[in-house]
């Protein structure tokens, strides 16, 4: 049976979707429903969690009564709602374009948002609770558990929080029959290594009473370790800055356009000339037809080949094939990416640099890399 940690209360009922949507550390969900609000408190009464809500108003919003005074109604701009700012004294200030923005006496809409930040040593103490009736175990590390199910030690590993990276290293796993348990799932199947033998779960589904450790864990014993898999020494999980997944949006508010979307932020990101989003932020840049085509393809891996760029086939930035004497032109336009991504509002914290010596361009991201010079 499931620990009575993990059932839901009498009458009540969660979406595994709401509870999956705010198992993400640093999720923010614009105009959260009264399902994903309970998921969220119901998450938070099991030490998963915890979280905060803002209020703000949107800089050019089509329904609000000054939008036609707005200097620019491309602007994506949120402002944010503060007790110890004076609207009369021109607190409130876009972030974006620098207008100034009065909420109340414009009668602007207010949006809520909710900020979500996952508690490692809750979903480790909340893991250990569902192994009481697995059998014998033991704490190898935080996120790792080793279980004996049958006279077969089988291991536990919580992904997302495990703070010893052997344990994620996949000729572990061929050795000892490993439950890999990922918490993230929006970016989780994308880090998870691509290979049909690794045991995986997902604690929304552990969460929503849908699977039970023990037995995923009982069958990992039967079935033991893989024996016809080779033996490399590779990670199974990539931990490190969440991979970006990629879209394109071309519509954008003016004068009487549909009003914006005020569904919560997903794992998508969002290009277009006037705005790159990124795992659920935006910045506001100005990007020419070739740069948004060279990010199409180098935003959603940390390197990638020349000749993915030079391909006329696949709608790639130039469309004659790679050649060395197209270096210096490849680097110089990394370097106006580079400037652009720097500049924008607020700044993209990434840098794209040439590998030395090598045909790749290499993706950087990080705080650090606003202040570094990308390589050659």
């Amino acid at each position: 049976m499931a620990s009575p940690s993990s059932r839901l209360k009498s009458g009540s009922s969660l979406s595994r979707d709401d509870v999956a949507t705010v198992l993400r550390d640093g999720a923010a969900v614009r105009q959260p429903s009264e399902g994903l609000l309970r998921a969220v408190k119901h998450l938070k009464s099991l030490g998963l969690l915890t979280y905060s809500t803002r209020q703000f108003v949107r800089c050019a919003d089509p329904l609000d009564s000054d939008f036609r005074f707005a200097r620019n109604r491309y602007c994506t701009g949120r402002v944010y709602l503060e007790q110890a700012l004076d609207e009369g004294g021109h607190d409130y200030r876009c972030p974006e374009c620098e207008r100034p923005v009065f909420p109340g006496r414009s009668s602007k809409r207010r949006h809520d948002e909710l900020r979500i930040t996952l508690k490692s040593e809750g979903v480790h103490a909340f893991v250990a609770k569902q192994l009481s009736g697995a059998g014998r175990w033991r704490e190898v590390c935080t996120g790792v558990f080793e279980v004996e199910v049958n006279n077969c030690t089988v291991r536990l590993c919580v992904i997302d929080i495990c703070d010893d990276k052997r344990y994620l290293a996949r000729d572990q796993a061929r050795v000892i029959p490993t439950l890999f348990l990922c918490v993230d799932e929006y970016s989780g199947e994308d880090r998870l290594l691509k290979e049909d033998w690794l045991d995986r779960a997902w604690l929304a589904d552990v969460v929503c009473g849908n699977e039970r450790l023990s037995e995923r864990l009982g069958n990992a014993a039967r079935h033991g370790a893989p024996s016809s898999t080779q033996n490399l020494s590779v990670a199974v999980y990539q931990s490190g800055p969440p991979p970006i997944r990629l879209g394109v949006s071309t519509d954008r508010c003016v004068d009487n356009a549909a009003k914006p979307s005020d569904e919560g932020d997903g794992p998508e990101g969002v290009l277009s000339p006037q705005l790159l989003r990124l795992n659920g932020r935006d910045h506001a840049c100005d990007l020419t037809t070739q740069e948004i085509a060279f990010l199409k393809v180098a935003l959603l891996q940390n390197l990638t080949p020349l000749h993915a760029l030079m391909n006329g086939t696949n709608g790639a930035v130039w469309k004659e094939p790679y050649l060395e004497s197209k270096r210096p032109a490849v680097r110089s336009m990394l370097k106006r990416v580079n400037a652009k991504l720097s500049s924008a509002s607020p700044p993209v914290p990434m840098a794209f640099g040439l590998l030395r010596g090598q045909d790749f361009v290499e993706r950087r991201m990080g705080a650090s890399v606003l202040r570094m010079k990308p390589a050659e």
